[in-house]
């Protein structure tokens, strides 16, 4: 028993440990019991070579305020089809920036302009929950976590899509509705929808059930070369974040508790890739030393530092044996 019991306080901590390291981005919960699905598989042909009619696809939308990186899925829907003779091949988890190319809710999908998903995972290690009302709840961990900017009117939104896959033909998987979003509905694919059989594209008023988790993106520290400044001088600081910066930039804020001893930039960019970036602290006349907070701010977090301002010794004076006097006047 005591194998047995050491490891499930570790599997307890580490379930403890990844809790505390990430947080809920974004999310549509299902009702209790979850339902009101909508069907979204695609056919696996062993021989890669076909489709099916009855495939069809939900790509609901989700916002957010601040860069972040997910690293984890959590959705509601309908036991996935197999048999032992034809297998589940696992779900596709895929992601999608907005249409630029129109101002309806529309995802860029790859069969408009030939763009690749921001990511496409196909998972097999989901795990898998009874809920009631011949619902699930699932649960994987992306393989490789997807850094994402915040959206932008250019880019106002981000399209998810779970899309079963079962091997056998023309079996369904259901995706269960889900609020406390945006409302925004669910951008639907039909391969066959249209009266003449061609692919058809609708937006459903309802959403779907899931939860994005992950991390915020946030600076971690803030560092000054010096700590110790005169009037006139200045230093470098430097801001560090928590992973690197997604692609379009972003912009930390920057700011000085005494404007007027210690002035630094209104903002600082921060390009795609970068991990951390740095600024000039400037210091500003002052008749007796004067300690100053500096703030770096995104995402609703800061980091601090503090720096001295010293006066300047004027040149009235001198330094005799140690110690600052006043020249006599000549004779």
């Amino acid at each position: 028993m005591k194998p047995l019991l050491i490891s499930l306080l570790l599997l307890l901590a580490v379930s403890a440990a990844h809790s505390q390291n990430t947080e809920t981005l974004y999310a549509q919960l299902p009702g209790d019991p979850p339902g009101g699905t909508r069907w979204s598989q695609f056919w696996y042909d062993p021989s890669q070579q076909n489709d099916l009619d009855s495939d069809m696809a939900a790509y609901d939308n989700f916002t957010l305020t601040g860069a972040a990186q997910i690293t984890q899925i959590e959705w509601w829907g309908e036991d996935p089809p197999a048999t032992p003779s034809l297998p589940f091949m696992g779900f596709d988890i895929e992601f999608y920036p907005q249409d630029s190319h129109t101002v309806a809710m529309q995802p860029d999908l790859t069969q408009f302009y030939g763009h690749s998903p921001l990511a496409c995972e196909r998972h097999t290690d989901y795990t898998q929950t009874f809920v009631g009302n011949g619902m699930y709840h699932f649960s994987v961990n992306l393989a490789h976590p997807l850094s994402l900017n915040a959206n932008t009117p250019a880019n106002p939104r981000y399209f998810l899509a779970v899309i079963a896959r079962p091997e056998m033909a023309y079996y369904t998987w259901g995706w269960a509705q889900g609020s406390g979003g945006d409302g925004g509905g669910t951008f639907y694919f039909e391969r066959a929808g249209s009266p003449a059989g061609s692919p058809y594209y609708m937006l459903l008023p309802d959403d779907r059930a899931f939860r994005l988790n992950g991390i915020s993106l946030v600076p971690v520290s803030l560092k000054l070369a010096a700590t110790a400044l005169h009037a006139g001088q200045t230093t470098k600081a430097m801001v560090t974040l928590n992973f690197k910066v997604p692609t379009g930039g972003i912009v930390v804020g920057l700011a000085s508790s005494d404007p007027q001893a210690v002035s630094v930039p209104d903002s600082l960019l921060l390009a795609a890739g970068a991990t951390s970036g740095q600024f000039t602290v400037t210091a500003k006349p002052v008749r007796l030393p004067t300690m100053v907070t500096l703030l770096a701010t995104y995402n609703g977090q800061s980091q601090t530092a503090t720096v001295t301002v010293l006066p300047n010794v004027p040149h009235s004076l001198r330094r005799i044996g140690g110690g600052l006097v006043t020249p006599r006047p000549h004779r």
